[in-house]
């Protein structure tokens, strides 16, 4: 009919084209093209995706007494070789940038977070004298809520620390910890951040430490971020990018950071082009990132 507007879909890229046709009597040509990954390819990527978060899931829940006991005696016990993480993502990119001021630091304290929330703990002892400012919101995706029961933006699990010295950042911390776990793998990690920002004040630069194995559940919401996001990725170590994180960052205006790169220009790129994070590629294709592989030599 004419005067009407159409949405192209195809079956894993929704609402990718928004055509209108022209009120008046005519012959119309419309062109829509989409630069996409085969549903194949889709299919393939998104078991990989959920076999790495399984595996590393069951890895966890297999060492978390270990660690907890490493963590309690600061040593190592018999049955247990405990090395310490390599990963230090949290604090390689807040030494990287120290420009960063009032900081509003949303982290996501689900459980196989935990080494990257010691982390942080250890940063936050070791730099809280420097009468910087720092904000805590720290989520666990629900309080232990089950599943079936969480709704898109109301799944809750959101704790703060607003004015905190280090022992009530660490209380709060172990708190937060205890009440919720996670429980399936995808996080709240919009519905955590928009309340961050809105029940939150006085803070310059937003930083979403989070779980790059994790999806977000609630990525629907993000059109409801008003404000630009660092993201840090905890657990990318030059493998693939979860690309709901680029997304969040390119519609965010913000930047993503992982142990090696800080990518800053994110927001200002344009369609079909092309970043490199770490050993891998990917293209921006009408608003959205997809991991891109270019085969040519």
């Amino acid at each position: 009919p004419l005067g009407d507007s159409y949405i192209v879909s195809s079956e894993y890229f929704k609402n990718f084209g928004v055509r209108t046709i022209e009120p008046e009597q005519s012959l119309y040509q419309v062109d829509v093209s989409l630069l996409y990954i085969s549903s194949v390819e889709y299919i393939r990527r998104k078991a990989e995706e959920e076999r790495l978060l399984k595996e590393r899931e069951l890895e966890w829940e297999r060492r978390k007494t270990e660690y907890e006991k490493f963590f309690q005696t600061k040593s190592s016990i018999s049955s247990f070789n405990y090395q310490p993480i390599r990963d230090t993502v949290f604090t390689s990119v807040l030494n990287r940038n120290k420009h960063w001021k009032n900081k509003l630091i949303i982290i996501d304290v689900t459980g196989s977070m935990r080494p990257y929330t010691d982390q942080v703990k250890t940063w936050y002892k070791l730099n809280y004298a420097q009468n910087d400012p720092v904000q805590f919101v720290l989520f666990n995706d629900g309080d232990n809520c089950p599943a079936n029961k969480k709704i898109i933006g109301h799944t809750g699990g959101i704790h703060y620390c607003i004015s905190c010295d280090i022992k009530t950042f660490g209380d709060k911390l172990e708190y937060s910890r205890r009440k919720g776990s996670g429980g399936d793998g995808p996080e709240n990690d919009l519905e955590a951040t928009i309340a961050a920002i809105n029940n939150c004040s006085n803070y310059t630069d937003i930083i979403l430490v989070v779980d790059n194995y994790s999806p977000v559940k609630d990525i629907e919401l993000l059109n409801q971020v008003t404000k630009p996001v660092k993201i840090i990725l905890c657990g990318a170590n030059n493998s693939w990018v979860n690309v709901d994180y680029l997304d969040i960052a390119y519609s965010t205006k913000g930047s993503v950071h992982t142990i090696e790169d800080d990518i800053v220009n994110i927001g200002n790129i344009v369609d079909g082009a092309k970043i490199k994070i770490g050993k891998n590629y990917y293209i921006l294709t009408n608003g959205k990132f997809v991991y891109y592989k270019d085969e040519r030599k």
